[in-house]
């Protein structure tokens, strides 16, 4: 079993199916009361610490969703460039 999620994700298909059995089995059980976690409790940190790719996530309506949000507010249309270098090209 992998233990970090990029170990996961380099072992391929084959391993997300059988992690994907192994939560569902879990949530298909009943969790003892002090499973629970506290938000506030816990120590949030990126599941990728430094990926081996440029890692970006947009909406199928961000374009639009950006106009919409500049012209409702009177400003200027600005969608940013989203075209980047790799991770190790980049600085520190």
């Amino acid at each position: 079993m992998p233990r970090t999620l990029p170990e996961l994700i380099r072992e391929g298909p084959a391993s997300w199916t059988r992690m994907a059995a192994r939560i569902t089995d879990a949530l298909a059980r009943d969790r003892p009361a002090t499973a629970a976690m506290n938000a506030d409790a816990v120590r949030w940190h990126a599941p990728i610490l430094k990926p081996a790719k440029n890692i970006i996530c947009l909406g199928l309506n961000y374009s639009s969703h950006a106009k919409e949000s500049a012209q409702a507010r009177g400003r200027e249309v600005k969608i940013p460039d989203f075209r980047s270098s790799s991770p190790s090209r980049r600085r520190a």
